[in-house]
């Protein structure tokens, strides 16, 4: 099973590498502090261990509370559901995004049939809503940073009116099919320092935090947006109906490493205060600081054994582009 999480792009579950794997397997419930599209999680979860999510940002909180209200349905309820999943004639229906079309940099250049149909979705239930977002960050977001204005699907959502409505059928689909026998879905809204009081002995807990990209990815350097602030806002903003800025929720400024350093150091110290048996780091290439260094100067910080880690190659899935993902095992 592989699940899109545009929080951090989409990122395959065979990236992870069998050293990883193997220590997942150990926890007596995995721990995931990466506030994505719950791929890890679901995954651990299908397979019967227990898990707990963190849902910090609102595309993350839906994801689970979609999984925990669709993992005890039937079949056969999922796919009356699924066709009965059509829209209505909404050209009337104003929400969020239909009255800040060409105002607001979160929202999408669509037709306003289209805005209306992600509007009347998003009032109608968080299942309606979540499946629609979905659909716009993988049909019209560049890597999930900004929107796209240009390319045939931007110019099929300013022009034909039923331009979202297949997709979301399409993402219902795939998400339910990959949630059989998904159990042990718990506590979500983890804290983003310390964690002493959310890990229990024998966790295993993983991250894949929100980087900064490195200064060279970007053409402002230092001053660049946070990557990520477009996913919380744009999609919180759409999903939850109401403007959700960056300061809501902030994320690392690049050029505070030490506070880089420090947090990544007290997750990993806090876990092992609580008992956890591994705990797991994961970062890109084109993220700041470099891997190599973040990786060792947590273990550093922490007083915690970087027991082992390893890089690989991997490629987008969209434009075909290489890139090295890492991963830091650390033990008490």
């Amino acid at each position: 099973m592989s699940l899109a999480s545009p929080y951090f792009g989409i990122q395959k579950l065979d990236s992870f590498p069998e050293s990883v794997l193997r220590v997942f397997a150990e926890g007596d419930r995995y721990v995931d502090l990466t506030a994505g599209g719950g791929g890890m999680v679901f995954h651990r979860a299908t397979d019967g261990q227990p898990v707990h999510g963190n849902d910090r940002n609102p595309y993350a909180a839906a994801a689970f509370q979609v999984a925990e209200r669709l993992q005890y349905w039937s079949q056969n309820a999922i796919a009356a559901y699924v066709d009965d999943f059509r829209p209505e004639v909404y050209g009337e229906y104003e929400g969020y995004v239909s009255t800040h079309l060409n105002r607001d940099r979160w929202i999408p250049d669509v037709s306003p049939r289209v805005a209306a149909y992600i509007d009347a979705q998003c009032d109608e239930s968080i299942v309606n809503g979540y499946f629609v977002v979905r659909s716009l960050l993988k049909l019209l977001s560049q890597r999930c940073r900004r929107w796209d204005s240009t390319g045939l699907a931007a110019e099929r959502a300013k022009q034909q009116p039923h331009f979202l409505e297949g997709y979301v059928r399409e993402e219902y689909v795939a998400f339910t099919e990959g949630l059989r026998n998904t159990a042990h879905i718990t506590g979500t809204n983890l804290p983003a320092e310390d964690l002493s009081e959310f890990v229990e002995p024998g966790d295993v807990v993983y991250t894949d935090p929100a980087w900064p990209w490195s200064p060279a990815e970007d053409a402002k350097g230092f001053d660049q947006d946070n990557p990520y602030d477009f996913l919380t806002c744009a999609a919180g903003s759409i999903f939850e109906q109401r403007e959700i800025s960056p300061d809501d929720i902030p994320f690392w400024n690049a050029k505070d490493v030490d506070r880089i350093y420090n947090d990544t150091a007290n997750w990993i110290k806090s876990a092992f205060t609580a008992g956890a048996r591994a705990f797991v780091l994961s970062s890109q290439g084109t993220n700041w600081p470099h891997p190599d260094l973040a990786l060792t100067e947590a273990a550093e910080r922490s007083g915690a054994k970087l027991q082992h880690y390893e890089y690989r190659v991997a490629t987008t899935r969209r434009t075909g582009t290489k890139f090295t993902e890492w991963f830091g095992i650390y033990r008490p």
